[in-house]
């Protein structure tokens, strides 16, 4: 495989993933989301509860990836060693040993692919400094929610799933000049299939377009787009409902 079509790939993989975890964002403004968490007891915000420990957490993760690299590979030996020392347990049970030896070989078969993925889609600074990515995308997220409401904040979180892998894969597989981050046609078609899906959601035409432009450029000049494009479209939003746009 060559290395523009292996950075292809995982430049993919890197956005399937962001898109995933960008849409379980808006899980907790969700209704159901709350009544779960009252019928469980809590009586305070739930949405911003569960944003203020998902930061907590990302910073967690990432402490742990700058502080202590070789974490992972001390994890993986001793899971590695707790599962034989269970297979072996089965295997003495009786005749079992086909059996057990082939789930031993799907299981390192698993672990190897899960860890080949995580190696995929993990940058170089990420390795070095943490996952700024995700602390970026939490932070805004929870500064979107306590500043803006839950509204604008599921549209900052739709930008944040849409315009950034669109424009980013477009530029990839298309090449051409770019301006900053991307070519023209990337931006353009971010900001269309972030306003179809504001659309789609139920937005009103003229909104959807502007805040569909605006998302793109926002995206397109900012360093760290995952911090200013979910607080900044979501400001937007907010605005736009205030002044009956």
């Amino acid at each position: 495989m060559s290395f523009e079509r292996k950075r292809a790939g995982g430049e993919l993989a890197r956005k399937l993933l962001h898109v995933a975890l960008a849409l379980l964002l808006l899980v907790p403004l969700s209704p159901w989301y709350g009544q779960v968490a009252t019928s469980a007891g809590f009586g305070g915000d739930a949405a911003l509860s569960t944003y203020a420990l998902l930061l907590v957490a990302a910073l967690f993760v990432s402490t742990l990836r700058v502080r202590k690299p070789e974490l992972r590979d001390s994890i993986l030996r001793i899971s590695r060693e707790a599962r034989r020392v269970v297979l072996q347990h089965v295997k003495s049970l009786g005749p079992l040993h086909e059996v057990v030896e082939g789930i031993e070989q799907a299981l390192d078969r698993a672990e190897q692919g899960f860890f080949a993925l995580v190696d995929a889609v993990e940058r170089d600074y990420e390795k070095r400094y943490g996952y700024v990515a995700a602390i970026c995308a939490a932070a805004s997220v929870l500064a979107s929610y306590a500043l803006f409401g839950p509204a604008a904040t599921a549209r900052g979180i739709l930008a944040l799933a849409v315009v950034d892998p669109v424009a980013s894969l477009l530029t990839l597989y298309l090449g051409g000049r770019r301006i900053l981050k991307h070519n023209p046609v990337s931006v353009a078609a971010s900001a269309l299939a972030f306003s179809a899906a504001l659309l789609a959601a139920g937005e009103r035409p003229l909104r959807a377009l502007l805040l569909g432009a605006a998302a793109s450029l926002i995206e397109l000049v900012s360093p760290e787009d995952n911090l200013t494009l979910p607080l900044g479209t979501a400001a937007l939003s907010y605005l736009l409902e205030l002044s009956g746009a």
